[in-house]
């Protein structure tokens, strides 16, 4: 049994997909196996996977029918008998320092997930080449960041450790309050298996990360937070959250945030719910909220009804301040239901 499994669906990745599997090579930390879960490529991504398996004994492959993200991740924690799970998207790579850094703070913590952040330097810098150079998408994958190469001291890590991560957590696009864990992602983390084993993704369902990532909160986990940029997000422009109409955007969100609010409304304590509520949902609605006015006019139905359907929840009832108001009585508005 390995101390980490990381868990790396894979979809038809293949201009990614070596450069992601190196990363995992270059873990100064040995004890790890990954679980390539292939959900039904069709390019040349199970060949690239094999060629690593062939190499190491640690890369094991999963095939299977094309079923989506959420179902892929599924596969790849029913077959992880680790302490613990690492989630890393195959067009993204990490530093090769990360799971020696995650684990050595899960160690001296005690905790049941570790977070840091991902690199926005690189981000911003491969978005800005792109911008004004409209490179190749091979010669971007190329651009490796001299970060990559920074060695840390596992002793001298500066960390916040919490055993109640509520207060937290938030879904605001921008804040300078600290510790925050922002957004809602299943990269960036090292879980305790036995925390997460019985949660699973909705299948189906786009933009899965966000229910899922606060129903873990929900388990209220101890936590150690790192500001360290140990994950290089890649802006693939073919990814499903890139390539996502805006009806089926709002139609998804709905579905999210409804099966969210019903585990919340069942589940959490009255503390959880208000910050959930402030911190996370309200900044959801509003994401919802700002793209109404993008609805195409054949679209507006489909969008309405799962506006409607996700009304009639409750969800919004709570809406006292004015900001909240707002964003509430837009999408009344839009659904055609009165306030």
């Amino acid at each position: 049994m390995a101390t980490i499994s990381i868990i790396l669906p894979i979809y038809n990745v293949e201009q990614y997909l070596e450069r992601c599997l190196n990363s995992i090579m270059d873990q100064t930390f040995s004890d790890w196996n990954a679980i390539l879960v292939n959900d039904g490529s069709t390019d040349n991504s199970l060949e690239i996977a094999e060629r690593f398996a062939a190499k190491d004994s640690r890369f094991v492959i999963i095939n299977k029918k094309n079923g989506g993200l959420s179902d892929a991740r599924n596969v790849g924690m029913s077959n992880s008998d680790s302490e613990y799970i690492m989630f890393v998207d195959t067009d993204d790579f990490i530093h090769p320092q990360t799971c020696e850094i995650a684990v050595a703070l899960a160690r001296k913590t005690g905790c049941d997930v570790v977070t840091w952040k991902k690199n926005s330097h690189y981000t911003n810098i491969t978005r800005l080449f792109r911008f004004l150079f409209n490179p190749s998408e091979k010669t971007l994958v190329n651009m490796m960041p001299r970060h990559y190469k920074k060695r840390y001291n596992t002793e001298r890590i500066s960390y916040f450790y919490t055993e109640n991560l509520m207060p937290y957590v938030t879904a605001k696009l921008s804040s300078q309050k600290r510790p925050l864990v922002k957004g809602a992602y299943v990269v960036r983390f090292l879980f305790r298996r036995d925390l997460i084993k019985n949660i699973p993704f909705v299948k189906g369902l786009k933009y899965e990360d966000f229910p899922w990532w606060y129903e873990v909160v929900l388990h209220n986990p101890k936590t150690a937070i790192t500001y360290l940029p140990l994950y290089y997000y890649f802006r693939n422009r073919t990814s499903i959250t890139k390539s996502i109409n805006r009806v089926d955007w709002i139609i998804h969100w709905c579905i999210g945030l409804e099966y969210l609010y019903l585990k919340y409304k069942t589940s959490a304590t009255q503390e959880q719910m208000i910050l959930w509520s402030k911190n996370v949902k309200w900044c959801a609605l509003n994401k919802v909220s700002r793209k109404l006015g993008k609805i195409g006019e054949n679209d507006i139905e489909k969008a309405s009804a799962a506006l409607r359907q996700l009304i009639e929840t409750g969800i919004m009832d709570d809406a006292a301040l004015i900001n909240q108001k707002r964003i509430r009585d837009k999408i009344f508005d839009f659904a055609g239901m009165g306030k």
